[in-house]
């Protein structure tokens, strides 16, 4: 008799592609192992007494905060964590919330989006959740500090790595469309009787750089 084994819950069915889930997902209950920093991930902050008001509320844990998602753990059952990755969170906010241990208090909404697996449907879909974090301990700001401080931050690191891609890009198809010039202009200078003398100056100092920069370019793209 055959026993089907239940692995951790994932949204991403297809989390076996890639070998870095941490920081692109949302996992429920997960073992003790995935809850360990994978390789290149390191621990930024860790905070006790921390409920998870939406999912376990009345229940108490600790959060930690990496350089790549933010980890809830319950602390007498561990077997009750959320694994949420930065990549998967749209918006941070502050609001009051009820909590069974503390009553009306502020909370850290966080709210995510993961997307599904891609079915017969052009348009990509999305399965959006709310987590909303409460600290326990009374006038301790550093559950809203240290969770919207990593976040913004690998917000703008995200968009300065996509502006110096762009940057880059950019550039290097300006180049390419200077040489491109002068390689028309060398070509018209070969061909154009009026230039005599200058056309091996011509040939030399602007066709032959252009040619030996074009075709790499155009054989790389043509691949």
């Amino acid at each position: 008799m055959s026993s089907k084994q239940k692995g951790p819950k994932s949204l991403h069915k297809f989390h076996f592609m890639s070998e870095i889930w941490q920081d692109r997902e949302i996992r429920f209950d997960v073992k003790r192992d995935q809850l360990a920093c994978s390789k290149g991930e390191f621990e930024i902050d860790s905070i006790n007494s921390v409920e998870d008001t939406k999912g376990n509320n009345g229940k108490r844990g600790f959060l930690v905060v990496t350089n790549l998602r933010v980890i809830w753990a319950q602390h007498n059952r561990p077997r009750t964590n959320l694994s949420i990755g930065f990549n998967c969170i749209t918006s941070i906010n502050i609001k009051t919330v009820r909590s069974k241990l503390r009553g009306n208090v502020q909370g850290l909404y966080v709210m995510t989006k993961v997307p599904k697996p891609k079915g017969p449907q052009k348009r990509p879909r999305f399965t959006r959740f709310e987590f909303i974090f409460t600290s326990l301990v009374r006038k301790s700001p550093r559950l809203f500090t240290t969770v919207q401080a990593v976040v913004r931050g690998e917000f703008v690191i995200s968009m300065c790595s996509s502006l110096s891609v762009l940057f880059f890009l950019f550039f290097f198809f300006f180049v390419f469309f200077v040489f491109f010039l002068f390689s028309l202009f060398s070509l018209f200078s070969l061909f154009s009787l009026s230039f005599h003398r200058s056309v091996d100056l011509t040939f030399f100092f602007f066709f032959l750089p252009s040619l030996i920069f074009f075709l790499p370019n155009f054989a790389l793209f043509s691949i």
